[in-house]
C-alpha cells in the first residue's frame, strides 16, 4: 500500500484529497498547523512516504480588509513568514522519506488567486502573501527535485462540482518522453491547473 502525508489536514481541500486517496489505495496520515514540533518532524523524516500533500491554512484571523482600510503590516508579515517556515520544515523533512518511497510525489493545493497575473482581489493580503510564497517554494523545489526523479502537482482549489477533484488530479500521471522538448512534456514543467484542467498563469 502506498503512503501519503497531508498538511494541513483540517483544511477542506486536504480532507477531499484524503478521501480520494484512501479510496484509491493510499494509507493516509497528516497533521495540522502548529503540531509539527521538532519531535514530530524527526518522526516524519524517518518515515517512508510515496506522497506529500501541502494545503496551507490561510486563516489570518485579524483585520485584513480592502485596500485603504489599514492593516498591521508587521503582523501580516509575521503571519505569512511563520506559516511558510512551518511548511518549509515539513517539506524539507519529508524529502528523505519521499526518497525512500516509490512514487516521490509532492502536491500543492492552492487557489487561483495565488496567480499574480490572474488575481484581482483587493483584500486578504496575508493569505495572498502566504500563497504567493508557497508558489515560489513549489518552483524552487521543482527545479531542485525533478532531476532526482520527483514529480510535482499544483492544483487550484475551487468550488466542488464537475471536473477533476484534488485527489484525482494528484493521482494523474502527465506526459513524459525524455526525448521530447519540455513544451511537449508536462511532467518536466510545473503547472497550476484547476478542476477543468485549465492551466493558470503564475
Amino acid at each position: 500500500m502506498k503512503t501519503a502525508f497531508l498538511f494541513d489536514m483540517k483544511m477542506p481541500g486536504a480532507r477531499r484529497a484524503a478521501d480520494w486517496l484512501q479510496k484509491n489505495g493510499y494509507q493516509v496520515d497528516g497533521a495540522v498547523t502548529g503540531e509539527m514540533t521538532e519531535e514530530a518532524l524527526q518522526q516524519l523524516e524517518r518515515r517512508t512516504l510515496d506522497l506529500l500533500v501541502i494545503c496551507p491554512d490561510t486563516d489570518y484571523g485579524a483585520c485584513d480588509g480592502a485596500v485603504g482600510s489599514g492593516r498591521d503590516y508587521e503582523k501580516t508579515a509575521e503571519f505569512a513568514a511563520g506559516r511558510m517556515a512551518e511548511i518549509h520544515e515539513v517539506l524539507e523533512r519529508s524529502i528523505p522519506a519521499l526518497d525512500r518511497g516509490g512514487e516521490k510525489r509532492i502536491a500543492f493545493l492552492t487557489h487561483a488567486c495565488s496567480s499574480i497575473n490572474w488575481c484581482v482581489d483587493r483584500q486578504d493580503f496575508a493569505a495572498h502573501m502566504l500563497l504567493g510564497g508557497l508558489n515560489m517554494q513549489a518552483k524552487l523545489l521543482f527545479n531542485r527535485l525533478r532531476p532526482l526523479g520527483f514529480t510535482m502537482r499544483c492544483y487550484a482549489l475551487g468550488e466542488n462540482g464537475a471536473g477533476i477533484g484534488p485527489g484525482e488530479y494528484i493521482g494523474l500521471d502527465f506526459c513524459f518522453d525524455p526525448g521530447e522538448p519540455v513544451v511537449h512534456s508536462d511532467e518536466n514543467r510545473l503547472v497550476m491547473r484547476d478542476r477543468f484542467f485549465r492551466e493558470i498563469a503564475w
